[in-house]
């Protein structure tokens, strides 16, 4: 009687899901005012732009420290840098292939703040402690058996190069504080403006 209940249950629960599920290619007949921001063009389509983009990003004082205190905390550059990206696809700044191909700037500008910081260990991807082979074999086993999402998908290597010349300069002047520190003119005088009068 118990798995009968049971099976009654899990009946209605797939009954209901079918039920109120959206029926297949609902989404390309919705309105385009209710469209969502990654069905518009997006906003950069360029690997150039959507570095500044980033690096601006980064270096507000919140993101900055917020992004320093995960470093410290042990959150690998890999996991940061992809939730950055997620967000920007998802807010139609970029398109897939653009996100693909800023993670490597964006992990390069993350090391460098982290490493400008002063933080000593910091992990570029969860599991790199592991032996090569180890990992390896592992991640062969993973991949066959689950799919490929964003979140697998690591550069190789992490190249000062993928970072334009004047972000790499920049990125040498930064210099740390602390988000309760007494803000200088420039900040004060920045955060007064609204973001229409902002350059």
């Amino acid at each position: 009687m118990q798995d009968q209940i049971t099976t009654n249950e899990g009946l209605k629960i797939m009954q209901d899901a079918v039920v109120n599920s959206p029926i297949a290619g609902q989404s390309l007949t919705n309105s385009k005012n209710a469209a969502y921001d990654w069905e518009s063009p997006p906003k950069i389509t360029r690997v150039k732009e959507g570095t500044h983009f980033i690096f601006n990003t980064l270096i507000e004082p919140e993101m900055f420290a917020s992004t320093i205190n995960a470093l410290e905390a042990g959150v690998p550059v890999l996991d940061i840098s992809s939730s950055i990206l997620y967000e920007g696809f998802e807010t139609g700044k970029w398109t897939p292939d653009l996100m693909l191909l800023l993670q490597e700037p964006t992990m390069y500008m993350i090391l460098a703040m982290g490493e400008k910081a002063g933080i000593t260990d910091i992990r570029t991807y969860a599991g790199e402690e592991k032996d090569n082979a180890e990992l390896y074999s592992e991640e062969l086993k993973e991949a066959s058996e689950k799919e490929i999402t964003f979140q697998n998908l690591k550069p190789q290597t992490i190249s000062k190069s993928s970072v334009p010349v004047e972000i790499q300069k920049e990125i040498e002047n930064i210099e740390p504080t602390s988000l309760l520190s007494k803000p200088t003119t420039q900040e004060a005088t920045s955060s007064s403006l609204s973001l229409l009068e902002r350059k």
